[in-house]
């Protein structure tokens, strides 16, 4: 019976250290499982070989065929490419058949990039609306003034 009440013993021992064992790994398997799902906030991940393409064809001074590339993987979420589409169209760059769209194009495109954490997205989108609100402003102000000196305004 001695070897029973030993067996017994050890059992609890070992059931104690498995215990423990299980514990410390659910709390590292917790904190990796956090890691894990912060990692691509920590690293954003390459661009894929596409939007590299479009991206050298930006450097390059390759805008039309940029947009060509880019625009693809805009439409399917990437947050790179809705930024740099949304550039392009911003800064004149890109040009579409009714080049009266183009600044609300980039708008767009710009919109979708803050909305998936692009960064630099924010500013460019500011600086855009920006510039379509001081574009109007002076239309409007070119308007009166033009009504002022033919005498419609009165």
């Amino acid at each position: 019976m001695a070897a029973k009440g030993e067996f017994a013993a050890m059992a609890l021992k070992t059931d104690y250290k498995v215990q423990i064992v299980i514990a410390v790994l659910g709390v590292l398997g917790g904190i990796s499982g956090a890691v894990i799902s912060q990692w691509p906030n920590w690293f954003p991940p390459a661009p894929s070989p596409t939007v590299q393409l479009g991206l050298d064809y930006i450097t390059e001074g390759k805008f039309k065929e940029a947009v060509r590339v880019l625009k693809p993987f805009a439409r399917r979420g990437d947050r790179v490419a809705q930024y740099q589409v949304g550039r392009l169209y911003s800064r004149g760059w890109a040009k579409s058949d009714d080049p009266s769209s183009d600044v609300w194009r980039a708008i767009y495109w710009l919109k979708k990039a803050v909305e998936n954490g692009q960064p630099g997205a924010e500013s460019e989108l500011e600086s855009t609306q920006r510039a379509v609100h001081n574009s109007a402003e002076a239309a409007f102000l070119r308007f009166i003034a033009r009504d002022e000196e033919s005498g419609h305004l009165e």
